[in-house]
């Protein structure tokens, strides 16, 4: 597998790190678990598919 595969995985995690750790300077806590779940389920629902 190449990283061009999962590209578009990486960067939309990277995006919602950085909007978590926006929220949680900003005091957000509720809008930075959303993030970290949002975060797990993007990048396990790769790994749960089986490569052809």
């Amino acid at each position: 597998m190449r990283i061009w595969n999962r590209l578009d995985e990486v960067i939309g995690a990277g995006f919602l790190t950085a909007i978590a750790a926006y929220s949680l300077h900003l005091g957000h806590t509720e809008i930075a678990g959303v993030c970290a779940a949002g975060i797990i389920s993007l990048l396990a629902a790769k790994s749960g598919k089986k490569e052809v």
